[in-house]
C-alpha cells in the first residue's frame, strides 16, 4: 500500500506542481473556455486526453516509444499553442452564452493525451526494473486523474464567477484565457530554446 501511496502522489503532483505545468496549461487551453453548461462536453474531452495519455504512458514506460526528453520540451507546449489558437475559433450559440459541440477538439484532445503521456517520470522508470509494476503504475495513474479532476472543478468554479457573478462575454474570456495559455508556452519555449543554447 506504500507503493500505491507513493506513486499516487507523484501522479498527483506530476500534474500539479507548478514546475511541471505544461500538463495544466493543454488542459486549461482546452477545457477552460466553457462552463458547468457543457459539462458533458468537458467530460468527453478529458476522456480523449486521458486515453491518449495511457496509450503512450505504458508504451514509453515499457520503451516502445522513446522520445528525447529534449523534444518534449518543445511539443508540450506547442499542443496548448494549437489549442489555443483553435479557441479563436470558436462559435458561441446565438442565444446562450457558451460552445457549441466541436468534433475537431476530441482529435485534439487525443493527440495532446498522447503527446504528454510520452513525458514519463524518472521514478516511473525505476519502478519498471522491480518485479512489482501493478501497485506503482496503478497509484500514479489515479494519481493523475484525481489531479485532472481537481483542475477541471477549479476551472469550472472559476468560469462561473467570471461570466456568471462577474458578467465577462464568455468571447471575451475565451480570448483572454487563450491568449495568456499561448503567451506562456512560448516563453516554455523560448526559455527551453535559451536553456539548450546556453549549454553549447
Amino acid at each position: 500500500m506504500s507503493d500505491f501511496v507513493h506513486y499516487f502522489s507523484l501522479g498527483f503532483i506530476k500534474i500539479t506542481y507548478l514546475d511541471l505545468f505544461v500538463h495544466i496549461l493543454f488542459i486549461t487551453a482546452l477545457c477552460g473556455v466553457y462552463t458547468f453548461k457543457s459539462i458533458r462536453l468537458i467530460a468527453t474531452y478529458i476522456g480523449c486526453f486521458i486515453l491518449g495519455y495511457l496509450i503512450t504512458f505504458f508504451l514509453s514506460a515499457f520503451e516502445v516509444i522513446n522520445i528525447p526528453t529534449t523534444l518534449l520540451f518543445y511539443l508540450l507546449p506547442l499542443t496548448t499553442i494549437v489549442v489555443s489558437i483553435s479557441n479563436f475559433f470558436l462559435k458561441k450559440n446565438a442565444f446562450t452564452n457558451k460552445y457549441s459541440p466541436h468534433n475537431y477538439r476530441y482529435f485534439l484532445a487525443l493527440a495532446g493525451g498522447l503527446l504528454h503521456g510520452l513525458d514519463l517520470p524518472v521514478a516511473i522508470e525505476t519502478v519498471l526494473k522491480s518485479d512489482n509494476l501493478f501497485l506503482p503504475m496503478l497509484g500514479f495513474i489515479v494519481g493523475v486523474l484525481f489531479a485532472l479532476l481537481l483542475i477541471i472543478s477549479f476551472l469550472l468554479i472559476t468560469v462561473f464567477i467570471i461570466t456568471y457573478l462577474l458578467r465577462v462575454n464568455i468571447r471575451e474570456w475565451n480570448l483572454i484565457l487563450s491568449g495568456a495559455c499561448a503567451g506562456i508556452s512560448i516563453y516554455i519555449i523560448l526559455n527551453a530554446l535559451f536553456y539548450s543554447t546556453a549549454l553549447k
